[in-house]
């Protein structure tokens, strides 16, 4: 338990300067369980009072064979437990489920328009791929330290597929389900907030991430880079 209550977190603000921020929950991450998820509310709530939850659940049934009850199923028991952490730390807390993000008028567009650019575009291929990549490799060291080599790696890779492009379709509503600009987020993500706006006509924005450092998870991964700002002539 003393080794539990040590687990710290830290944030890069950057310049941040909102009084509300967006946070993805996808319930099976490590930085959303016990002291690691505390410990980022703990970070969150010395800037804002307000929170903007984003449960990742009916999404998650990429990775449980596309079992939806049992990723909702999950999610309840996740909130059971855990939404009364949140809201004894903020004034305010809104909460969106994914079924939600699913609903929204522009997702099916962006759905049509991510898939149409990961097939015809290399370069936003090439970003997914990217992504697949830094997913799989610790998800099959996982499995192989478990059961060894029974499991279709291909499978794995078509999972991970479906769930990224359909995360890079509801990503760009969040900013019409909360006012803030601006997602705390643990775990591998993209730097670049057009990333993808580069390559098509719909807004597929992100929003900023807040980049979250745990000492016992270890660091966020940026996966894809802002670009550096290019040099005026003098």
């Amino acid at each position: 338990m003393p080794e539990y209550r040590r687990i710290k977190a830290r944030i890069d603000w950057n310049n941040f300067n909102e009084d509300e921020v967006i946070l993805p929950i996808c319930v099976r991450s490590p930085n959303v369980q016990g002291r690691n998820f505390t410990a980022m509310l703990d970070c969150v709530r010395h800037r804002v009072g307000k929170v903007h939850l984003v449960l990742c659940d009916y999404l998650d049934r990429h990775n449980l064979c596309g079992d939806a009850d049992l990723a909702l199923m999950q999610s309840r028991q996740w909130q059971n437990q855990y939404l009364p952490e949140v809201f004894k730390r903020f004034n305010e807390v809104e909460i969106s489920d994914w079924l939600a993000v699913m609903k929204h008028p522009e997702f099916k567009k962006n759905f049509n328009e991510i898939h149409r650019l990961y097939k015809e575009n290399e370069a936003v291929r090439n970003i997914v791929d990217i992504n697949i990549g830094l997913y799989l490799r610790p998800k099959i060291q996982r499995l192989v330290n478990e059961i060894g080599w029974g499991f279709n790696a291909d499978e794995l890779e078509e999972t991970s597929r479906n769930y990224l492009l359909e995360e890079y379709a509801g990503t760009p509503i969040y900013k019409n389900v909360s006012p803030s600009k601006t997602q705390v987020y643990w775990g591998i993500y993209i730097e670049d907030p057009q990333a993808f706006n580069r390559y098509s006509k719909t807004d597929l924005s992100f929003p900023e991430t807040l980049p979250v450092t745990n000492n016992r998870l270890g660091p966020s991964i940026a996966s894809i880079k802002k670009p550096l700002p290019s040099r005026k002539a003098a």
